[in-house]
């Protein structure tokens, strides 16, 4: 009995400690695919916050060099701070994907190209027209083609990174399907084996009671059999001294006679 009562206390803790560890295998999975996310959206952000602030730069030195107003290098001078640290920022999130390190790379050495010219051309003062600056046109030419191929790298990174949201949030989603499906059939799987369980410890638990209550039946059989066999017992012991007694009484009258008929 108390190996089937361990049995009953042990065998729904197991299945609930490997139930639990399963979930928890497939939650952490979960957990990982949606902090990969995270990751991805957090990429997303510095990229666009470099390309904003590249795109300051650009229209800050195109404003001064076309109105010859010191006030519209502000964005330029905040972005020329800004910058770097922004860089920095988004190097350390793609460290992971070799590709889009590469292109981070590729990204700092155009853009020193075209601050090279950008700063070039703000030494040579500002331009309120064209045409009192020879190749000051072409100039800005060179410095729109270089801020094209600037734009053509932050969008080949935006789109890988757009691409590696797709498939992540497909597998996240996966991920959550099989975590739910899964879960639902380890707790249909779990509630089926103690049920199971619990019905062969029900059935093993009445039979003992049975073969137990049997036995005490057979043995209050026993007992009454015997208590029966000894009320018989002594009965009979009771009628044979009665016997004897009543005969020991007859030999004594004989006696009692012969005693007188021998008398003078």
């Amino acid at each position: 009995m108390r190996g089937l009562i361990r049995r009953a206390v042990l065998m729904p803790f197991l299945v609930a400690t490997l139930l639990c560890g399963l979930l928890g295998w497939q939650v952490s999975l979960l957990v990982r695919d949606y902090e990969w996310l995270s990751h991805t959206g957090r990429v997303l952000a510095e990229i666009h916050h470099a390309q904003r602030l590249m795109i300051d730069h650009e229209t800050a030195v195109r404003a001064y060099l076309l109105a010859g107003e010191p006030e519209f290098l502000e964005p330029y001078r905040v972005a020329e701070r800004a910058l770097p640290e922004a860089l920095g920022l988004l190097e350390a999130e793609i460290a992971d994907n070799p590709a889009q390190t590469r292109r981070i790379a590729e990204l700092r050495e155009t853009f020193r190209g075209w601050k090279s010219q950008a700063d070039a051309a703000l030494a040579g003062g500002s331009i309120c027209e064209l045409s009192d600056r020879p190749g000051a046109l072409g100039g800005m030419h060179a410095r729109k083609a270089i801020m094209d191929d600037l734009r053509a790298l932050m969008g080949s990174m935006v789109s890988e990174e757009q691409r590696l949201m797709s498939e992540r949030e497909a597998q996240a989603s996966r991920m959550s399907r099989i975590a739910f499906g899964g879960g639902t059939i380890l707790v249909i799987f779990a509630a089926v084996i103690l049920t199971l369980a619990f019905r062969r410890w029900l059935a093993t638990v009445a039979t003992t009671y049975e073969r137990a209550l049997t036995q005490q039946r057979e043995s209050q059989e026993n007992e009454r059999a015997a208590r029966v066999a000894a009320e018989a017992l002594a009965e009979e012991i009771k009628a044979e001294s009665h016997e004897l007694e009543r005969r020991y009484q007859v030999m004594r009258a004989r006696l009692a006679e012969l005693e007188r008929g021998e008398g003078p």
